[in-house]
């Protein structure tokens, strides 16, 4: 059965950051869609200072129902979890399946960053953005030293793709209109395992749920750079 894929990216990146995974799946028959938020990849000439998550989950809303799109799989990297989250709301008639690739699970009320600090328990989030937070700064740079002494090929290439995160985008939060999010449909939660961050944390709660797909890949954060073909078996339901 061929599916239709929408792609939503995380902090910092694009929609070029799905560019391994789309021609595996367009080579099999599926259709896809990487959404590029604003002030990321293709809109990276809008960026600004004062975007919040509720201008990207208006993009991916508004891509959709311009392309008039249905019965779709929804997956959402990173901070593109919590996107596509909000966009679940008020697309759930469209949507037939929801996938989180190491990506933030925020519920009604809460915002990015109170999705990650409730399972923070090394303090490597409050490093990252929470600090940045109190010091009154409006963005945060990508961490692209970590990635140069990891994989210096990677971080050159990255290194003029990538765009300052504004802060606003991890404190808005979500307002479900539609109440409670579905329950009868597929939803699957990707762990990167090398990635040593709060994703392990969130891991152990979504392991304990029955109503959670859960897989794990040997990979670091970048999941769709690191293992492609693992990614797109999940994606398209070949992983039991």
């Amino acid at each position: 059965m061929k599916k239709i894929f929408v792609l939503v990216h995380g902090a910092w990146v694009g929609e070029w950051c799905f560019d391994p995974i789309i021609p595996l799946l367009e080579a099999q028959g599926h259709q896809t869609h990487a959404i590029s938020l604003t002030g990321f990849g293709k809109k990276r000439h809008l960026h600004r200072e004062d975007l919040t998550i509720h201008d990207h989950i208006n993009d991916v809303v508004k891509y959709v129902e311009g392309h008039d799109l249905r019965d779709f799989v929804l997956v959402g990297h990173s901070y593109g979890g919590s996107v596509m989250t909000g966009a679940w709301d008020q697309l759930r008639d469209r949507i037939s399946e929801v996938i989180y690739l190491d990506a933030g699970t925020p519920g009604d009320g809460e915002s990015h960053f109170d999705s990650m600090l409730k399972y923070d328990g090394s303090g490597q989030i409050d490093a990252l953005f929470g600090k940045a937070l109190k010091s009154g700064a409006k963005t945060r740079a990508f961490p692209l030293e970590p990635l140069r002494k990891r994989d210096p090929e990677k971080a050159a290439f990255m290194a003029d793709k990538v765009m300052p995160f504004p802060l606003s985008c991890t404190l808005a939060k979500l307002e479900f209109k539609n109440g409670p999010l579905p329950t009868d449909i597929p939803k699957t939660f990707v762990l990167a395992k090398k990635n040593i961050s709060y994703h392990h944390q969130q891991a152990e709660e979504i392991k304990l749920d029955p109503s959670w797909r859960y897989f794990e890949l040997d990979t670091y954060h970048d999941c769709m750079w690191e293992d492609p073909d693992g990614v797109v078996a999940i994606l398209i339901g070949e992983t039991a």
